[in-house]
């Protein structure tokens, strides 16, 4: 996945308060049933986190890319 430099930070940005938002959701349902919905926002919210990892080291990729012209 290519991201342009300018892009990443606004995209960490919005990943982490989009994160934060579901952490203060789910801290409301700590302790109740885990339904559906939970479970749900439980999801997104590790997806959120696999997504923040591969916008952080995105760039990574690349500059690896550039000194091995094999990867």
């Amino acid at each position: 996945m290519k991201i342009d430099r300018k892009y990443k930070p606004l995209l960490l940005e919005l990943i982490e308060e989009k994160r934060y938002q579901l952490s203060l959701q789910l801290e409301d349902l700590k302790g109740k049933p885990l339904t559906p919905e939970r479970k749900k926002m439980t999801q997104k919210q590790a997806d959120l986190e696999a997504l923040q990892h591969i916008v952080l080291s995105a760039g990574a990729i690349d500059a690896v890319r550039g000194k091995f012209k094999t990867l």
